[in-house]
Formats: structure tokens, C-alpha cells, sequence
């Protein structure tokens, strides 16, 4: 079967919602060991109770963690090695956007985006490795379309983000040779919370101009199309498959055409 990752042990971050809660429900349909991670226990339990009542081949853990506090992402992912008998993979979903202004620049959000975005996955990486080296696994960061057309009011999270890029290139040159592929992964606009947030009302349902604006995204796709978590979710299930044995260092855009990078 392509694309196997039936039983592999794969710990998800940010998996409460958006990507990281697709992220999670591909994995467990392609009967994956999923350990879900994210800093909000409710949404987190709520969401690995809805996955794992799908009758689906795999089953998601919640596991409650702040990725931006190294000793306790260490002990959470050497106590899910213990707990899973090691990790495959880990998929570095955490993130958070602050709306900065760059002619009032906010240092604190600057800060904070970058503790969470850039730091959070350095710490993920860094208690992963001597797991992923022990199964000659994977690791896949989420960067973001914004690397090749940012917004003024991304400039924290592009910088964010672009850092995850770096962290990925460099580290799949470091653990190469220890048999350990490192890989990332920019979406371009796809349908989650974070891109709703400014359309919620406060009953939740979505305002009028929701509609306008997925039109707007849609135009900026060839294929006129808004993507789903589901679509990064499948590229990350190759990234993290025996058939991309040969893909390290590499960031992938499954963006709609949104950008067409030579």
C-alpha cells in the first residue's frame, strides 16, 4: 500500500483545531498512532473524542502541552516514547498569528509570535531527535504561504515562519546521516479558524461577508480553490512515508497554485 503509516507513532502539534486537528484525523484514518498535542486541554480532548468516534483504523491521544516550554515538551515526548514505544514522526503544527503594524511595531507580539511559532518548534525538534533517530523517522514543520506573498500585518508570523524554514533546512543537513528526513510544509489559504476568526460573529455563525472574502481567496488560485486541512494533511502523510525516502530539506507549498515559485 502507498503511502503506509499504518501504526507508526505520530505526535501532532497544535492538533486542537485547524491543520493540526486535520493533521490528526488523516493519520488516524490511515491507522496511525496519533498523539495530539496543543497548550488547550478542553478543545484538545473534545476534538480527539470526535476523531476517535469515527470508527477509524487508528486512535488519537490527547496530550496537553505549551510547546513553548522546553523541559516539559521534553518529559511529555519522552513520556509518549515510553508510553507509544517510541515516536516515527513529529508534525510541527503549533502556531499563533498576531496582527502587527509595521509602523507601530509591537515588540511584545513580536516576541510572543516567535516564542510560540519559531521556538516552539526548535523545542519539539529538539526533544524529537534522539527519538526520530532511534526509528530513523521524519520530522515536517508548517511554514506558511505567506514566505512568498506576505501581508504587511503578517510581518511576525511571516518572520516566524520563515525562521521554521531555516530551522528545517539546516536540521535535515544535521540529522541526515543519521538516517532522519526533516521536511517543511507552506499552505496557502486554507479554510480554518484562524482564517474565519475575523468573520465569527458572536453567536458563531459566520458573517455576510464570508462569502465575499472566500471568493477573494478562491481568486487567487488558478484552480479556484480554498483548501481544506485535509490537503496539507495528505501531503504531510507522504512526507512522512517510506516513498519520500528521498526528500529531506525541502519546503512544499500545496497552495492552490496561490504562488507558482520557480
Amino acid at each position: 500500500m502507498a503511502f503506509d503509516v499504518a501504526g507508526r507513532v505520530i505526535l501532532v502539534t497544535g492538533a486542537a483545531s485547524g491543520i493540526g486537528a486535520g493533521i490528526a484525523e488523516v493519520f488516524a484514518a490511515e491507522g496511525a498512532v496519533v498523539v495530539a498535542a496543543d497548550l488547550f486541554a478542553d478543545r484538545l480532548d473534545a476534538e480527539a473524542h470526535r476523531i476517535n468516534s469515527l470508527g477509524l483504523r487508528g486512535t488519537v491521544h490527547a496530550m496537553q502541552l505549551d510547546v513553548t516550554d522546553a523541559a516539559a515538551v521534553e518529559r511529555a515526548l519522552d513520556g509518549a516514547a515510553a508510553e507509544h514505544g517510541g515516536i516515527d514522526a513529529v508534525i510541527n503544527s503549533a502556531g499563533i498569528f498576531i496582527d502587527i503594524d509595521p509602523h507601530d511595531i509591537d515588540t511584545d507580539a513580536v516576541r510572543r509570535v516567535m516564542e510560540v511559532n519559531f521556538f516552539g518548534a526548535l523545542n519539539v525538534c529538539s526533544a524529537a531527535t534522539k527519538h526520530l533517530i532511534a526509528r530513523k523517522g521524519s520530522m515536517v514543520n508548517l511554514a506558511t504561504g505567506g514566505l512568498d506573498r506576505p501581508l504587511p500585518a503578517q510581518l511576525a508570523y511571516v518572520a516566524s515562519k520563515a525562521a521554521v524554514v531555516e530551522l528545517t533546512r539546516t536540521m535535515a543537513l544535521a540529522l541526515g546521516s543519521d538516517g532522519v528526513r526533516v521536511n517543511a510544509v507552506a499552505p496557502g489559504y486554507i479554510d480554518t479558524p484562524m482564517i474565519r476568526r475575523n468573520y465569527t460573529l458572536p453567536n458563531g455563525e459566520l458573517s455576510a461577508g464570508w462569502e465575499d472574502q472566500l471568493e477573494t481567496y478562491r481568486s487567487l488560485s488558478p484552480l479556484h480553490l480554498v483548501g481544506e486541512p485535509s490537503d496539507v494533511a495528505w501531503q504531510i502523510v507522504y512526507l512522512v512515508s517510506d516513498e519520500a525516502r528521498f526528500v529531506t530539506g525541502q519546503t512544499f507549498r500545496p497552495n492552490g497554485g496561490f504562488v507558482v515559485p520557480r
